[in-house]
């Protein structure tokens, strides 16, 4: 069996030991996510099934189980101006063109329609399939406002103790595991943490945005 299948046959242990960025970013993403209402799509969703708002739709191109089969890059299979909501978490670094995936999700959200997204900054180049870009802060509040979105907050999640848990985490297989299964009990903290709305250090892991289109 491949790598690339057989990272599907374990989810939940890739959650529980997940990157280290993983611990904070997720924390923020279901803070902001329980606040989305009616029909929502998770673009890009891989092995993330939650449920939000009234209904959420769960569309990759790779990962089992999801609502819609279909490749982000292609296009969305939804009419215009029909979802209340969106998250586009960890994906547009993926993508060959994010200015064409941003285009669509404006194209498929409703006036005011809240969208969640989050990019890496600080962190290892991961193939999967593609990885083409990095973001700061500034730089995805600036590519939200180009695609028709006002940006309620952006900011970056994480510094130099997380910088360094990352490096750690890239040098070896067994470093990672035994990293990662350290920081297990200390998942409450790192997700404490992650309640910074503003602001960022040049060592962030993520830059993160929530933002509304414009009506």
């Amino acid at each position: 069996m491949s790598l690339s299948a057989w990272r599907w046959r374990v989810p939940r242990l890739r959650r529980v030991l997940c990157p280290p960025n993983r611990l904070i970013l997720d924390p923020w993403v279901t803070r902001h996510a329980v606040q989305l209402t009616g029909l929502v799509v998770n673009v890009g969703s891989g092995e993330d099934l939650r449920q939000f708002g009234r209904r959420t739709l769960h569309l990759d191109a790779h990962a089992p189980s999801v609502t819609i089969r279909a490749d982000v890059s292609a296009g969305l299979p939804f009419r215009d101006a029909t979802l209340d909501g969106a998250l586009c978490v960890e994906v547009l670094e993926h993508v060959p063109d994010d200015a064409a995936t941003l285009a669509e999700l404006t194209r498929v959200l409703k006036p005011g329609g809240r969208l969640i997204v989050t990019v890496p900054f600080m962190f290892r180049y991961h193939p999967d399939p593609a990885d083409f870009r990095r973001y700061t802060p500034s730089g995805l509040r600036a590519l939200l406002e180009r695609h028709g979105f006002d940006v309620d907050s952006v900011a970056g999640l994480g510094g130099k103790p997380l910088g360094l848990l990352l490096w750690i985490d890239s040098l070896h297989f067994v470093v990672r595991v035994a990293l990662r299964c350290g920081l297990v009990p200390f998942r409450g903290l790192f997700a404490a943490s992650s309640r910074r709305d503003s602001g960022w250090s040049e060592y962030s892991a993520n830059a993160v945005a929530v933002a509304r289109r414009r009506g």
